[in-house]
């Protein structure tokens, strides 16, 4: 008998997902109407890794190399002294390639306060690299550096004796200390940016923390509300790093889930714990709402689409909030403890807004800040509780692998897919 009880608290205690979503991070987990019985404990470890990302979405929903923008001719817009060559003046145009690897690990601790009630936290850690390739092509130059100045300046037009392509280097130090030739500082650059060269992160990212309230339960429905907070424990974007990416959003969210699930299984401790037998189903439907709270950080305060800028201001900032429709479901195969889950979700986030000192273009940085995004994702789980249940196994064990892909979306989100896996042991 004790055995017993204690197999079921443990078989609610695993069968529990997770509490609260990484939105801004775009990790998604199944999500269910289910919460711990008082007392019970759940550790849940949980590892996401991205296939290679070189692509993403633009405003009308085609794909495209993610680093685009990257990809410009070097003029006058860039360098102002080649604005006195004319029009069409430049010393190249820049190649340049991205290629981000990520991933991420999850705990997930979480207690049932009451029958009812469930508190938790998600707990992620990063690692992000983006694989950087960057060079200058002067193929097609029309302006030279001559260290000589034989033109009578430091910069002078194709011809000119002793002319000199500009080079690589030239362009990085043009964008951070500023370009030096012949011992003269050129005029317009020095924007204090960072070399763009790979670059790699590790860190915590937004820590959640919140509580599942289940307030309705039958034989056929589970209904639940979660709500929670996320911190801006990540390290945020570095403003002059323009090829980062930050660990966290800097900004609080407040977090609001509603999760339904309809059980289509015969009565019994099975379907009261989410545990779907051979043939039997569960289906949930659940709709998020992230709530971002206004913050101030120091941006370089330019469009999505011209990265390069030397405008740089301390700027009030308010993220558009996110929803979320999603419906998945637990179907259960022959092999006994064996399920596959099925997952649609659909996304929107509304547009940023940004305000600050009168001067820059705050409003260059709302530039397509606003986005959809839909994801499917496929999983299977295996878990070692029935066994566990009849004394034939001495563990109870969970694995869960899982395919998920970004198929369409808009506005600079990544396409991206990513294998995750799920593993959960109780003693």
């Amino acid at each position: 008998m004790k055995r017993a009880l204690m197999s079921t608290r443990v078989l609610i205690f695993i069968i529990s997902v997770a509490l609260l979503v990484d939105s801004v991070a775009s990790i998604s987990y199944a999500d269910d109407a289910l919460v711990l019985p008082k007392g019970t404990w759940r550790f849940w470890l949980d590892g996401i890794f991205y296939l290679p990302i070189t692509k993403r979405f633009n405003k009308n929903g085609d794909t495209e190399d993610v680093a685009k923008d990257f990809n410009t001719t070097i003029d006058s817009s860039l360098l102002p002294l080649l604005g006195a060559f004319g029009p069409g003046a430049n010393v190249g145009r820049t190649v340049t390639s991205f290629k981000w690897d990520i991933k991420v690990v999850t705990f997930q601790p979480a207690y049932g306060v009451t029958d009812k009630l469930t508190v938790g936290m998600n707990i992620p850690y990063w690692w992000i690299k983006n694989r950087v390739n960057f060079r200058l092509d002067t193929t097609n130059a029309t302006v030279f550096k001559n260290p000589g100045f034989a033109c009578g300046a430091p910069l002078c037009p194709a011809g000119t004796p002793g002319n000199q392509p500009v080079t690589t280097q030239d362009i990085q130090d043009a964008l951070g200390p500023g370009l030096t030739i012949g011992g003269v500082l050129i005029p317009g650059t020095g924007f204090g940016i960072k070399p763009i060269q790979t670059f790699e992160k590790n860190g915590f990212g937004d820590i959640e923390a919140g509580g599942r309230y289940q307030y309705f339960q039958s034989d056929t429905w589970r209904l639940a509300f979660t709500g929670g907070v996320r911190f801006p424990t990540g390290q945020v974007d570095d403003p002059d790093n323009l090829v980062d990416r930050g660990l966290g959003t800097g900004a609080y969210a407040l977090l609001f889930r509603f999760g339904q699930d309809f059980v289509h299984q015969k009565p019994g401790i099975a379907a009261q714990l989410g545990v779907p037998e051979p043939g039997s189903f569960t289906v949930n439907t659940t709709f998020r709402y992230d709530l971002f709270l206004p913050d101030t950080h120091p941006l370089r305060v330019c469009s999505i689409h011209e990265p390069i800028c030397g405008t740089k201001a301390t700027v009030h900032r308010k993220y558009g909030d996110i929803v979320e429709a999603e419906i998945s479901g637990n179907i259960g195969l022959p092999l006994t403890g064996l399920f596959f889950t099925p997952l649609y979700k659909y996304g929107h986030a509304f547009k940023d807004h940004h305000t600050g000192s009168p001067g820059p273009d705050y409003g260059a940085l709302n530039t397509e800040t606003d986005f959809d995004e839909h994801i499917y994702k496929v999983g299977l789980t295996y878990s070692t509780i029935p066994m566990f249940l009849e004394n034939r196994f001495p563990l109870p064990l969970l694995a869960t692998i899982t395919y998920r892909d970004r198929f369409a979306g808009n506005n600079n989100l990544f396409k991206s897919q990513f294998i995750e896996f799920t593993i959960a042991a109780f003693f």
